[in-house]
């Protein structure tokens, strides 16, 4: 009996999937520990797995499903541009949280991230969490903008 080239062959997994499973078991242990990590850093490595997808490993708005969304994301390096020069802070924390409603939004068509980055096998107020990895992403984004 000769061996099936589909024993052979590896399942293939989807790349979000294997960046969600990385962030999980890399992120789990920082949560409680949000003041020793940079949060730049720590921000960037939010994005490239929760925004990319979307606004683009640059934050462009170019992300590999850009191209199917009927609401194209938007160009996050010219935030402050926008903005009269001056980075919205407070905005841009309320529009990455999603759970208040942010006028401009429309019918969210982006996901609500303060609830996506609850833990929710742990019973208890993870709000400190999850401002912490808000704020890290609101840094990462200040860090990118275009002068």
């Amino acid at each position: 009996m000769h061996e099936s080239s589909d024993r052979c062959r590896k399942p293939r997994v989807p790349r979000l999937l294997v960046l969600v499973a990385a962030a999980s078991v890399l992120l789990v242990p920082l949560a409680g520990r949000a003041t020793e990590v940079d949060p730049v850093e720590t921000g960037r490595l939010l994005f490239r797995i929760y925004c990319a997808t979307c606004h683009g490993e640059t934050a462009r708005g170019d992300g590999t499903t850009a191209a199917y969304l009927t609401v194209k994301p938007p160009d996050l390096t010219k935030l402050s541009r926008r903005n009269g020069g001056e980075f919205p802070e407070q905005k841009t924390r309320e529009i990455i949280d999603g759970r208040a409603v942010v006028r401009g939004h429309g019918n969210r068509e982006m996901p609500l991230w303060g609830l996506a980055f609850q833990d929710w096998a742990v019973d208890r107020n993870q709000e400190s969490e999850v401002q912490a990895r808000i704020e890290q992403l609101v840094r990462y984004l200040e860090s990118i903008q275009k002068k």
